[in-house]
């Protein structure tokens, strides 16, 4: 049986994302029929001149606790530079990922991607997470800075010398919509991948709250006998 270098570049990456989740759904460009197809904006800079925004206005519905997977994947290098993505080196795409969360959570999103030299590559990949609670108008997508009024803004963080996948964890975060943005530069004349594992649950209650509700209803008991 003979395989493609994309097909054993996709296999290799998924091996890094290996987990388990209540309920567990999927993100995948170009596959039809999965939970999500798209990025929910997509930043290209084709001409050099400037950014070209693509929103294809897909947000997503997580249930909590739950785990999802995004792949994406690049047939050819993008050799041009995003215009205004300040910070460390520069990148030919940025992916926005809105997802809402129904209720307070925490988890992390892992990150991954395959290094074949120059065939298959995506280089000085970055994450970053950032969100909005309830009732709050959002901003859209943006390759700038966090917008203000952000909740439990995680910025830019990239790979560590020598790895090709990172970690970021948030805890406690409120109900609401949150930004995942995914950043890089495409080198691979094969084009790159990569891969992100989306795990959620619920915030566990305070150790004294449930002592405190069964104080209150014993109470509540005892005032119901005397009466």
């Amino acid at each position: 049986m003979r395989f493609s270098l994309r097909s054993v570049a996709l296999l290799a990456a998924t091996s890094l994302l290996a987990a388990t989740g209540a309920h567990a759904g999927t993100v995948v460009l170009g596959s039809p029929g999965i939970i999500a197809n798209a990025p929910s904006a997509e930043y290209l800079n084709p001409t050099g001149a400037g950014n070209v925004l693509t929103d294809s206005a897909v947000d997503y519905s997580l249930q909590v606790p739950g785990q999802y997977q995004i792949n994406r994947q690049f047939s050819a290098p993008q050799p041009n530079n995003l215009v205004g993505t300040s910070g460390t080196g520069t990148y030919t795409f940025q992916d926005t990922y809105v997802l809402s969360v129904p209720v307070a959570a925490a988890g992390d999103v892992l990150t991954a991607t395959l290094n074949l030299s120059d065939i298959f590559n995506i280089s000085n990949l970055q994450v970053r997470m950032y969100g909005f609670a309830q009732g709050t108008p959002l901003p859209g997508a943006t390759v700038g800075a966090i917008p203000a009024g952000a909740v439990t803004p995680i910025p830019w963080t990239g790979f560590a010398t020598g790895q090709n996948s990172l970690t970021l964890n948030f805890s406690a975060i409120p109900a609401g919509s949150y930004y995942l943005d995914i950043r890089g530069s495409v080198t691979g004349t094969a084009g790159g991948s990569y891969l992100a594992a989306l795990n959620v649950a619920p915030v566990p209650l305070p150790a004294a709250l449930p002592l405190l509700v069964s104080g209150l209803g014993l109470l509540g008991l005892r005032r119901r006998r005397a009466n």
